[in-house]
């Protein structure tokens, strides 16, 4: 009889992981795990969606890159301004997204999955990245061609390769870390590829505290452990 009202405790105690528990799912991270509270940072991801590259005006990817961002509650939680890293025969894409070397220092870049790719801005156009920007706004990994027009040094790519361009368009490779990354082929402008954006500067605010609904769980689950401990502690022939 103690066997058997042993077996339900851990039986119930399993049903409540298997079926109670929500499945873990692709999620953005947006505190980078590195960091303390003060500090400051940039996010910087690829979007799920496409667009073409026909436009001429950089306000039209910004917009798009903002759309998407915002389309992840964890991002539009932020509060945060985004812009495509991207060029026009009219802005560079450092100048875009505020990351030239020139004007600023900067503060480090993070991907979704919380790896730094860059230092500071002049890190992020030395010819390499620390980390690939292929995770999208979700926090789900993509290796895909990217619109940027740009070449390595986050300029506008010539002769004519930047967004808008009549013909073709410079595409970087969400998967690379070396100047691939932002410049690998070209591609016809009304072709549909995805683009990286880019956060405004945010600050770490307080380390994350663990979730209720995580609380209650591990509540439950130590409970259910200490329930069938009890009962065999008490009848130890049940063991």
């Amino acid at each position: 009889m103690v066997k058997s009202i042993a077996f339900r405790v851990s039986f119930a105690a399993a049903l409540f992981v298997v079926f109670l528990v929500p499945t873990v799912e692709a999620m953005p991270v947006t505190v980078p795990p590195d960091l303390s509270p003060g500090d400051q940072y940039r996010l910087a991801f690829v979007t799920s969606g496409v667009h073409d590259a026909t436009s001429t005006d950089i306000t039209t990817y910004n917009d798009f890159v903002r759309a998407e961002a915002n389309s992840e509650p964890l991002l539009l939680s932020l509060a945060t301004t985004w812009r495509a890293i991207g060029s026009t025969s009219a802005v560079d894409a450092r100048d875009n997204t505020a990351t030239n070397p020139s004007s600023s220092v900067g503060v480090p870049i993070y991907n979704l999955s919380g790896s730094r790719i860059a230092n500071n801005n002049a890190d992020l156009w030395d010819g390499t990245i620390l980390a690939s920007l292929s995770i999208d706004q979700h926090g789900v990994g993509f290796f895909f061609n990217v619109w940027t027009g740009t070449a390595q040094s986050g300029v506008g790519a010539t002769p004519s390769r930047q967004l808008g361009a009549p013909t073709s368009v410079k595409l970087g490779s969400a998967g690379s870390t070396d100047s691939r990354w932002v410049d690998r082929a070209i591609s016809a402008a009304g072709s549909e590829q995805r683009l990286y954006g880019i956060s405004a500067v945010l600050s770490v605010t307080a380390v994350p505290e663990p979730s209720t609904f995580a609380l209650s769980f591990l509540s439950a689950v130590g409970l259910a452990a200490s329930t069938l401990r009890r009962i065999i502690w008490l009848h130890p022939q049940a063991s």
